[in-house]
């Protein structure tokens, strides 16, 4: 499992993670999809 911003873990799965870009030259917004999955070792 992933640690969140906070430390904890989160589960399996897609989640979205938006970012808002602001400059001077303009604003911008990149949206991009993340992919946490569960692996086990042996």
């Amino acid at each position: 499992m992933r640690r969140a911003t906070q430390g904890d873990l989160v589960p399996p799965g897609t989640y979205l993670c938006r970012i808002d870009l602001a400059a001077d030259a303009g604003d911008d917004t990149a949206l991009r999809t993340i992919a946490v999955a569960l692996i086990l070792f042996k």
